[in-house]
């Protein structure tokens, strides 16, 4: 299965650097193929130029502006839109889930559903 990640950002410049790093040792765990998209909610810090450096660095981190601050729902359904791959996993920008396990429990729950319905 390859994986979509999708994080709204608000007031993010100082977490985001650290939890993409700590996601580029723990997404290769689970799919060759995945991505992460930092949603940038209208954040007034420096938030999209850090988004972007992450980009730059990582050909699977993608970037996407809002216009405005339209909250962390419409960010995360903006982000859902766009994502690429087959199963979508969203989190907080926050760092306070234990990242592997969050991630082992949403990747395993899909992975039964989709067993199910197949």
């Amino acid at each position: 299965m390859n994986i979509s990640v999708i994080i709204p950002v608000y007031r993010g410049e100082a977490l985001i650097e650290s939890l993409v790093e700590r996601l580029a040792k723990s997404l290769p765990k689970f799919s060759k193929k995945y991505e992460v998209l930092l949603v940038n909610d209208g954040s007034p810090d420096n938030s999209w130029d850090v988004i972007q450096k992450l980009a730059r660095k990582h050909k699977w981190v993608r970037g996407i502006r809002l216009m405005r601050n339209y909250g962390q729902h419409n960010a995360t359904l903006c982000g859902a839109r766009a994502a690429q791959y087959e199963v979508t996993i969203t989190m907080d920008q926050d760092l306070q889930h234990h990242l592997l396990n969050f991630l082992l429990f949403q990747y395993n729950f899909v992975r039964h559903l989709l067993n199910d319905i197949n």
